[in-house]
């Protein structure tokens, strides 16, 4: 049996609301997830996304390295070129979005 939790334990994270529950630490089913949904506009907007961060690669990488002049780009690790190439890709998601609408 796991070691029990106590989500309202001084030394927990986050608030402190009317959330009693336990949770096991070995059991990944006594975790409350939530449920997702996904509309197909979330879909859609995903693989927009995805399109938009793969065929631009070599041009984010080269705005990235211009955005960071005091950073070798080899320090920049990994998973934070890919948060950054995402969020720029989003700006460009959102741009589309606009003048689709306008």
């Amino acid at each position: 049996m796991g070691k029990l939790i106590d989500l309202e334990s001084p030394l927990s994270y986050g608030s402190r609301q009317a959330f009693t529950k336990k949770i096991k630490v070995n059991d990944v089913s006594s975790l409350p997830f939530p449920q997702p949904v996904v509309s197909k506009e979330d879909m859609d907007f995903g693989v927009d996304l995805l399109e938009i961060v793969i065929g631009n690669e070599a041009s984010l990488e080269s705005e990235l390295i211009g955005k960071t002049p005091n950073w070798d780009p080899d320090r920049i690790a990994q998973l934070d070129a890919i948060i950054l190439k995402i969020a720029k890709s989003c700006k460009i998601c959102f741009i589309r979005l606009l003048l689709y609408f306008c």
